[in-house]
């Protein structure tokens, strides 16, 4: 995974969960600087991971990729409180790294 090796090159860890459960359980072990969450999660709902890692890691920044035509209009900006980007899913591994590079500086700031 070409995201991973790109983090790992930034001296920065991934840990993955593939469902609603798996991500809240992950969030209650790790107190991560950055949660990227993929807005078409398959098991469960990526906006109740959102809302819990608000609840229970209030400081880690959140960037939310795809969703399609999700709340392009920017209201997903007051339903998410700590989200701080919404890109596409189709966004490079490299372009992805910076902006979580940028965002775990930026909290530890």
């Amino acid at each position: 995974m070409v995201f991973l090796a790109l983090l790992a090159g930034e001296g920065l860890a991934l840990h993955h969960a593939d469902s609603q459960d798996d991500a809240a359980l992950l969030l209650c072990d790790i107190n991560p600087l950055v949660v990227v969450i993929h807005l078409d999660m398959t098991d469960g709902s990526p906006l109740a991971v959102a809302d819990f890692c608000n609840y229970r890691r209030p400081g880690a920044r959140l960037i939310l990729l795809g969703g399609g035509q999700l709340m392009t209009d920017g209201t997903l900006f007051r339903h998410v409180g700590n989200a701080h980007a919404l890109i596409s899913g189709r966004v490079s591994a490299a372009d992805l790294t910076s902006l979580v590079v940028h965002h775990a500086a930026a909290s530890v700031a």
